[in-house]
Formats: C-alpha cells, structure tokens, sequence
C-alpha cells in the first residue's frame, strides 16, 4: 500500500467564528456520500482502490453499492478540524502514490467548490434582497416627488417660501406707506377742519392702506383658512421632508446594492492550502519487519496453545 498524501487547509475571509463554522461544514462534506457522487462515485473509487495487484483483504469490492462505498470511503479518507486553530486535516490512503496523490487533489478541488457555492448563495441572496430595497425605495422616492410635483401644480407656485418673502416685501412697504400718511394727517390736522376735502382722502388712502395690510397678514397667516402662505409653507416643508428622507434611503439601498454586486463578483471566503498534497515517496503500508514479527509471535501462541491443549489430552488417556 502506498503511503498516504496529507493535506491541511484553513477557511478564511470571515470571523473566527464564521471559520470554525464553514471548517466543519467541509469536514461534513468530506464524510458524506455527497463527495463520493461529486468525485466520480462507483468508478472513480474502483479505478484507485479496486485496481489489479491490490491487497486482495483491503481492496474495494468492485459493483459496491453507495453505502458500502461511503464504508470503504471512510477507511480510506480521514478528516479532522483542529479545535483551537480551526485547521481541517485530511489524510488520503492509496495503493499507489500517484492515485493517493491524485485523490487528494480532487478533495481540496471539491472542498473548495462547496466553499465557493455556499458564498455565491449567500452574496446571490444578499444581492436579491438589496435589489428589492433599491426597487422600494426608488418607488418611494417617485411617489415621494410626485407629491410635491401635485402641490405646486395645485397651488402655482414653486416655493411657498419666495411667496411669504415676497408678500412681506409687499406688506412692509404698505406699512412704511401709511405711517407716511399718518405723519402727514398729524402734520395737516391742526390746520384742517375734519370735514375738510384733503382730509377725507387721506382718511379714505388709509383706510385703503389697511385692508390692503389685513388681506396681506391673511394671507400669511388665518387660523380659519388653510390656504394661507403658512400653511402652505407647512404642507410644502413636510413634502420636501419627505422626499429627502425618501433620497436618503434610495441613496442607503444602492449603496448597499452595489456592495453588495462587488461581494458577489469576488471570493471573500477561500480555502488556504498550509501543506498541499504531495506524492508519497515511501510506503506506510505495509509494515514487513513489524507484520512478521507479529505474524511469527501469533503462530508461536497458537501453537503453544495446541500444545498445552495435546499434553493435557494425553495425561488424561
């Protein structure tokens, strides 16, 4: 029998604790019968361990159904995850170097196969679900801007702000207005009668000036009318409000989805090969000097015992 090619590999990419995870999943994999079917199943195993010149007692019998094949697998292939360092270790047996060599090389291929497939799926779902987000908040924010876009339509205006600015413009003016009329019907009072023609224009100007202030302050601002500048300003701010926040999360969700097509596209989580596989040079098994010792010790024992066993016989006759 050929001696054995080992191999050590470390997960990487994640945490610590990701590591110890996805080693024990491949070290799973490795004792299922699922890598038996991955690796080429009942003709693949024949072809290395059922070969002409194998040790008839420790070769595959060949037509061997999946489950004795999983059996025979087990025998041969070994593997274990190091608990403090989270190193998987597998151990390969062959008849030949070449073959275990060979076989060795094709579990760390499939092992890092699994790796890939299991973080494709994870960035596949990731990707799925941020495309979703971006499709929700790219519908939010349409419907968001709409609404604002409805507002200014319903009220012919762009910005209710420019119309308060531009209405206190107005009203500050009228207001400088009439306090220059009444400076001027304080000055003329004293020399005009209250009946006089002068007087009961101005008289009538300032009455004209006031409800021109009047409809302008209510315009602003009337707590029985909700279409003031006010209120406007109000419904506008919480339009705008809105919109931003909805941009906001548009801005988050693609953010994320284009993180997201970036993890996908590369292999964040990867198998480190410590020692590769190499082809043995001398065999493990089997052991010539040990073997025959012990073969030579049993057959002494066994025929010591025959003997004890024909002595006791004879004294008895």
């Amino acid at each position: 029998m050929a001696d054995a090619a080992s191999l050590i590999g470390k997960l990487s990419g994640g945490s610590a604790k990701s590591s110890f995870q996805d080693s024990y999943i491949v070290l799973n994999y490795i004792k299922s019968r699922a890598i038996i079917v991955d690796i080429g199943g009942r003709d693949y195993l024949e072809k290395i361990y059922s070969r002409d010149g194998a040790d008839y007692f420790s070769r595959l019998s060949r037509g061997a159904n999946l489950e004795d094949l999983l059996k025979y697998w087990m025998s041969r292939v070994t593997a274990s995850v190091d608990t403090v360092s989270g190193i998987l270790t597998v151990h390969v047996e062959a008849f030949q170097p070449e073959d275990a060599l060979r076989l060795s090389q094709d579990v760390v291929r499939l092992s890092e196969a699994l790796v890939n497939r299991i973080t494709l799926r994870n960035r596949s779902d990731a990707v799925a679900r941020d495309e979703l987000e971006v499709s929700l908040s790219a519908q939010k924010l349409a419907d968001a801007r709409d609404k604002l876009r409805q507002f200014r339509n319903e009220n012919v205006l762009i910005d209710p702000a420019s119309r308060a600015a531009g209405i206190g413009e107005i009203l500050g003016k009228l207001t400088m207005d009439r306090i220059d009329l009444e400076n001027s019907m304080s000055s003329f009072s004293g020399s005009l009668s209250s009946d006089s023609p002068s007087l009961r224009v101005q008289k009538a100007k300032l009455a004209a000036l006031d409800r021109q202030i009047q409809e302008l302050k209510n315009k602003l601002t009337d707590s029985k009318s909700n279409d003031t500048v006010s209120a406007q300003i109000s419904t506008y701010e919480r339009l705008k409000l809105d919109e931003k926040f909805a941009e906001a999360i548009y801005t988050v969700a693609q953010n994320s989805y284009q993180k997201a097509r970036l993890e996908l596209e590369k292999q964040q989580l990867y198998l480190v090969l410590v020692v590769a596989p190499t082809l043995p040079e001398s065999a493990t098994y089997p052991k010539v000097v040990a073997s025959s010792m012990l073969l030579f010790t049993s057959l002494g024992v066994l025929w010591a015992i025959g003997a004890l066993i024909t002595a006791s016989i004879n004294e008895q006759s």
